[in-house]
């Protein structure tokens, strides 16, 4: 019979199977791989820039870094043109999607989910996926001027843990042991949107992933955009069109895409991490 040791590894391995399967590690996850935008699960804040709101976008990233956080209109009722209605469908579609699978299932799925990893992680695995999730919701609001407004929930950003799981096991990058913590110290600083990303991508570099930095800078905030957020606009790709890449570097891109980006049952994922903590210490027994 295997010792308790033994015994106890055997069954944290097990746990981490069970774990990651809360996560769903598969290419059609776009937690992993967002392939195409549909308005049910996505809005692009680059959408805003086609009607000359880059103001709104940079209002949005201005109160993402502040420690009080205030609601920013997106989209005004009286605004007819047809991007406006546009947009005002994206998001209505969005908010009722998003509030049925909160009603059904009680977990937080809405998030601004900023800046984007992107590229191959291995031969057959391509990425592009959020880093960073915030949580956010869409309000249509009446008063004092009727719109869609977003706001920011008064909850700590997180990481995407199905990206990283997948780095770990499909890529065999580690994540160090002090990640956490260093983004806790991170979130805890005031920013403009660039000095966080540089800060970030000093913090992605300790995981020896082999980032594209020859262009990073431009991949990031081209230097000739001074006054507002730059915000890249992903590009719809099918599966097919992502399969016949050629290998893409891995580099950290400015998307900002709000949506439903779920992460498993977020209460059940950290129950099993509490088990596998306690049984890799010892302090229970299989």
């Amino acid at each position: 019979m295997p010792n308790n040791d033994t015994a106890n590894e055997l069954l944290c391995n097990k746990l981490e199977e069970y774990q990651n399967k809360l996560l769903s590690l598969s290419k059609k996850n776009r937690c992993i791989r967002l392939g195409r935008l549909y308005k049910k699960h996505s809005f692009d804040l680059s959408e805003l820039s086609k009607i000359g709101k880059e103001k709104i976008i940079n209002d949005i990233m201005q109160q993402l870094f502040s420690p009080r956080k205030k609601p920013v209109r997106i989209i005004l009722d009286s605004d007819n043109s047809n991007e406006a209605i546009r947009i005002r469908n994206n998001l209505q579609t969005l908010s009722r999607n998003i509030k049925q699978l909160e009603d059904e299932t009680g977990s937080q799925y809405c998030y601004l989910g900023f800046p984007f990893l992107e590229g191959h992680i291995n031969e057959n695995d391509y990425i592009r996926g959020p880093i960073l999730l915030f949580p956010i919701s869409f309000v249509r609001k009446q008063s004092p001027k009727s719109g869609w407004y977003i706001e920011f929930l008064d909850q700590p950003p997180s990481y995407n843990r199905s990206l990283f799981k997948l780095l770990e096991i499909n890529g065999n990058y580690q994540m160090p042991s002090d990640f956490e913590s260093d983004l806790e110290e991170l979130f805890e600083s005031e920013y403009v949107e660039t000095e966080f990303l540089v800060n970030l991508v000093k913090l992605l570099e300790k995981f020896e992933l082999p980032l594209d930095t020859q262009n990073i800078s431009q991949q990031i905030v081209p230097s000739n955009i001074e006054n507002y957020t730059f915000t890249t606009q992903l590009e719809s790709m099918t599966s097919r069109e992502i399969e016949s890449l050629s290998r893409q570097p891995l580099r950290v891109c400015n998307y900002k895409i709000a949506g439903s980006f779920p992460q498993g049952e977020s209460a059940i994922y950290a129950d099993y991490d509490d088990l596998i903590y306690e049984m890799s210490n010892g302090e229970t027994n299989a």
